[in-house]
C-alpha cells in the first residue's frame, strides 16, 4: 500500500490490515481503504487528493476525524485515556 494513503488511513482511525482467525496478517486493498476513508468524507481516490488530505490532517488545529469509533475495553484490559478536543458521544441508539 501507498504509504501516504496508509498514512492518512493511520491519521483517521482505517485499518490497513488486520488479523484472521488463524492470527495471520491480511492487508486490506486499498481500494476499500479508499472506499472507507470516502465514507468518513475524506477523498482519496487520486494521488493528489491523498497528499492533499494528508496535507489537511497534517495542520496545526486539525483536531480529530468527523467520525471514531470506540470499542468498550475487555473486562480487566480497559485503558484510559484523553480526546485532544472536545466532542459529541453517540451510543447505538443515537
Amino acid at each position: 500500500m501507498d504509504p501516504a494513503l496508509a498514512a492518512l488511513a493511520t491519521g483517521h482511525g482505517v485499518a490497513t490490515w488486520y488479523l484472521d482467525g488463524q492470527r495471520r496478517r491480511v492487508d486490506v486493498d486499498p481500494d476499500v481503504v479508499r472506499r472507507v476513508l470516502g465514507l468518513l468524507g475524506v477523498a482519496a481516490d487520486t494521488p493528489g487528493q491523498v497528499r492533499d488530505a494528508l496535507a489537511a490532517a497534517r495542520r496545526p488545529g486539525a483536531g480529530l476525524p468527523g467520525t471514531m469509533v470506540l470499542r468498550p475495553p475487555v473486562t480487566g484490559q480497559g485503558r484510559g485515556g484523553e480526546l485532544p478536543a472536545a466532542g459529541v458521544l453517540c451510543d447505538e441508539a443515537g
